[in-house]
């Protein structure tokens, strides 16, 4: 039989006893016709451009440098005999996301093919003779082993496996791998196509069979599922059996619902229960995996707002003083989403069906179609406006990556609108030597907590982000100029946009949040500060933020978010164009954030905290409303960091921290210690020469990567580099 990886990723813990036997096994159905596992040597492959081969994740592996045009060439002739149904299977570790690049290729020329990339076009992709797989939102992870499985059965039905996930169905395949005929160019990590990227990363167990595995057999190569069951065993405090749960994936495992097998009619006592996670396989081997003793009811996973906020870009977050209810309002002709609660959202009626007059008046074009949309609204409630306090502020470009642009004021009776007769309060124009200066974007009203004064803060790329004061109406003071400028990078290259301006009474702080870089992929989330709204403001090293004459374009400002992916979890990329939130002394950071790049943005709400020297910090887990308590002993653990605030557009991935009970910690090889309190609900750790003040949320959150409660923490360290830490979900390897 074909060899099995066998992958859990189960709970941390603390506590050891003896397994329970429970034996079972699954049926798989024949031998792999083909296969290269790169365990040995063998005439089947051949390594080609200084190929070569690694310890992997099931014995060895071959590790392909794109860059040095690294590949593997396959046996002759692999799919001739296959005249009918087919599966091939794969283990994958990509290190990049390189436009079609191939994990494999077979065939003969660029007419003549069969491949998969893990980005084709945006997402992983298998074509054959013009038939496509395209993934549906499921992703491989980036620098961890995927198994990717293709099948095709007797009726010309195909689908596309990615860790075990359906990812794409198809009933298109009318032809058999053997209508590639005899092939002489059979690949792995490399195109039929010159122009093509090589792949770069490790890969094993090439495998192809003559008929289509079974959902069950696909489940046994399936990495991150066992290739028979999982079982919980939970005991109570006096060691007596409460339940026993089977399961064939680690999710459904520990999703502790109604669906439990309870023995011996005993009542599940969450509070007391220890959970003790075992593992077989063929033959009754038997594992113990791991064990945690659960201290709250384990709460049903929340609604994914995910769901309802797709598209949601520049997000501005607004409550209501009459009603209590939360908005967000959105690029897109006023979008609108609205809340009770910060987590369930829903999306209110489109109030703008049409743009402004104002916007037709002053930018005169022949056909509709020339016209551009509404970006970036923002809400700003002013209580002296009696008759329309909702004052909302948005942004047309004539043309996008153009400075030829306004800011328009609507005024409303409701936070709904409707929005009627905007008006518009300053443009920029590229005909003029002082408005060229800028671009008339992203608005946000903000307010001199001392003199009342209000301010619009604005601005995208060119020269950075400028103040400029307002009337009492809502209009700008001196419209023919640009204001004061409080934060710019050389030369305008590579932002910042975005502005949000918040006081803070407890630091005695103005805090300008902005994004810098590519809003598709590298937008990152960069702070500064000042004692006057009218700056300068300063970042974390004393540094002014307005650089527009600085001879290096280094990123200015205190880092706050950027790309980041966790163990297991998914890739972010961008968070960007935030808005901030003071409820009642509750502070939240709402962004848009894109799990693909340049894909649909998508709304986040997250805690936000600032630290004993009046930094802000964010929480790694979105908000989800989760009510119980965190105690003392929930804290010990291993814990999965990112050092989210280095100054990098890079992809950040964590490292593990393990926090002891003795107050000693272990990072790397780095001996440390760490000290908690919980009264603030905050700890400091030091490792090494790195000391860090970090804040556990108050409450247990949503993994939402792996479907389970996690603890989490949000800090920074004494160079100004923010830190992010959640609760590890400890990952063993059984062959």
């Amino acid at each position: 039989m074909y060899k099995i990886k066998f992958v859990l990723f189960a709970l941390a813990a603390a506590i050891s006893i003896g397994c329970m036997p429970v034996c079972g096994s699954a049926d798989k159905g024949g031998e792999a016709v083909y296969k290269v596992t790169f365990d040995e040597e063998s005439e089947q492959y051949t390594l080609e451009g200084g190929a070569a081969l690694i310890g992997g994740f099931d014995g060895k592996a071959v590790r392909l440098n794109g860059e040095k045009a690294q590949y593997v060439k396959l046996a002759d002739d692999i799919t001739e005999q296959l005249t009918d149904s087919y599966t091939i299977s794969v283990d994958v570790y990509p290190e990049n996301e390189a436009n079609f690049a191939r994990v494999f290729d077979l065939g003969t020329d660029t007419t003549n093919f069969a491949y998969f990339t893990c980005m084709g076009g945006g997402v992983p992709k298998y074509r054959y003779k013009g038939d496509d797989l395209f993934s549906d939102g499921v992703f491989l992870k980036l620098n961890e082993w995927n198994n990717v499985t293709i099948t095709r059965d007797t009726s010309g039905e195909a689908r596309l496996f990615i860790n075990g996930e359906v990812a794409a169905t198809s009933r298109s395949f009318v032809q058999p791998l053997s209508n590639l005929g005899k092939t002489d160019t059979n690949y792995l990590g490399k195109s039929h196509f010159e122009n093509d990227a090589y792949f770069t990363g490790m890969i094993d167990n090439f495998e192809i069979y003559d008929y289509a595995l079974t959902d069950e057999e696909v489940m046994t190569l399936n990495g991150t599922a066992v290739n028979a069951r999982l079982v919980n065993v939970a005991y109570d405090e006096n060691g007596k059996l409460m339940y026993v749960k089977e399961a064939r994936t680690v999710g459904e495992l520990q999703s502790n619902d109604s669906s439990i097998k309870l023995k011996n009619n005993f009542t599940y006592d969450a509070e007391a229960a220890l959970v003790k996670t075992y593992a077989y396989a063929d033959g009754g081997e038997f594992k113990k995996v791991s064990e945690e003793r659960y201290n709250a009811p384990v709460e049903p996973i929340p609604e994914d707002t995910w769901e309802t906020t797709i598209g949601v870009h520049d997000p501005s977050i607004f409550k209501d003083p009459k009603s209590g209810v939360y908005y967000v309002y959105s690029t897109g002709m006023i979008d609108i989403f609205k809340s009770e609660d910060l987590v369930h959202w829903e999306k209110t009626a489109n109030t703008l069906k049409d743009l402004p007059q104002c916007v037709y008046d002053t930018y005169k074009h022949d056909k509709k179609e020339d016209y551009s949309n509404i970006w970036a609204p923002d809400m700003f409630y002013d209580e002296s406006d009696t008759e329309t306090p909702y004052h909302l502020t948005c942004s047309y470009s004539d043309e996008f990556g153009k400075n030829n642009s306004s800011i328009i004021l609507f005024k409303a009776s409701s936070p709904e609108g409707p929005w009627e007769n905007g008006q518009i309060i300053f443009t920029s124009r590229r005909d003029d030597e002082e408005l060229s200066k800028v671009n008339a974007i992203d608005s946000n009203i903000c307010v001199d907590h001392e003199t009342g004064q209000k301010y619009m803060v604005y601005g995208s790329f060119w020269q950075g982000i400028h103040i400029k004061e307002l009337n009492d109406d809502g209009t700008v003071k001196d419209p023919n100029t640009v204001g004061k400028r409080i934060m710019s990078r050389s030369g305008g290259i590579g932002g910042p946009e975005g502005a949000y301006v918040v006081y803070n009474e407890d630091t005695g702080y103005y805090y300008l949040f902005a994004s810098f870089d590519s809003l598709s992929d590298t937008y990152n989330i960069r702070v500064a500060r000042s004692k006057s709204i009218l700056g300068p403001y300063l970042d974390y090293n004393g540094v002014d933020v307005d650089r527009f004459d600085a001879e290096d374009n280094i990123p200015v400002g205190y880092k706050l978010m950027g790309s980041w992916q966790f163990p297991n979890g998914n890739t972010y990329y961008g968070p960007g164009h935030c808005s901030v939130l003071n409820d009642d002394g509750g502070w939240y950071l709402v962004h848009h954030q894109r799990t693909v790049k340049g894909s649909f943005a998508t709304l986040n709400v997250r805690y936000m905290y600032f630290t004993d020297n009046g930094w802000p910090v964010v929480a790694p887990e979105r908000h989800d409303g989760r009510t119980y308590i965190i105690l003392p002993y929930d804290i010990f653990g291993d814990y999965d960091i990112i050092h989210i605030g280095e100054n990098t557009n890079a992809m950040l991935t964590s490292k593990r921290l393990k926090l002891n009970s003795d107050g000693s910690a272990l990072y790397g090889d780095i001996v440390g210690t760490w000290e908690q309190d919980m009264i603030t609900s905050s700890a400091k750790i030091t490792l090494g020469d790195e000391a860090m003040q970090v804040f556990f949320a108050p409450v247990p959150t949503w993994d939402y990567d792996n479907n389970r409660p996690t603890i989490q923490f949000m800090g920074v360290n004494q160079d100004g580099i923010e830190v992010w830490g959640k609760k590890a979900i400890n990952t063993i390897i059984y062959k």
